[in-house]
């Protein structure tokens, strides 16, 4: 099981709620399904033009979470997740783990929320899967992941 390092910020005082449904119309901390549909699609030519490794600099350095102290609203990241899932129905692809997980942390990141990309595998038969997780819980899959896959990178 993986330890937080000492250089991850505390966000025990923070107010993330996970309770609220997805509401058709309504931005959720500025995240619309439009919002996330563009996001999809930016991803996608990201990692299919420039790697993995690109994406992986931005989420780390490109994409700083802002102040906490900024926002006067607490974030839903459950509402978040749900909009990211809404636009996939609309994408005219099929959308891997890695697009949507990585969508989910960087929309997450520029709202404040210290949410990390998490990538594991399992090793018979070889799988490999992303998911985000926050304060150490998986916000996208079921928490079962954690127990399903070896951590091999943490963004």
């Amino acid at each position: 099981m993986p330890t937080s390092s000492p250089t991850q910020p505390d966000t025990a005082q923070h107010d993330y709620t996970s309770s609220a449904a997805y509401e058709p119309g309504r931005s959720h901390a500025g995240v619309t399904i439009w919002t996330a549909y563009l996001g999809l699609i930016g991803t996608h030519f990201m990692l299919r033009v420039c790697g993995y490794r690109s994406i992986r600099r931005y989420l780390a350095r490109y994409a700083p979470p802002r102040r906490f102290e900024e926002r006067s609203e607490p974030i839903d990241v459950a509402s978040i997740v749900d909009i990211v899932d809404w636009a996939l129905v609309y994408y005219p692809t099929p959308v891997k783990c890695l697009h949507r997980s990585t969508l989910i942390a960087w929309l997450l990141k520029r709202r404040g929320v210290p949410a990390q990309l998490v990538i594991g595998c399992q090793h018979t038969p070889f799988y490999a899967h992303a998911w985000v997780e926050l304060n150490g819980e998986v916000v996208n899959d079921p928490p079962s992941v954690r127990e399903q896959y070896v951590e091999m990178e943490r963004v």
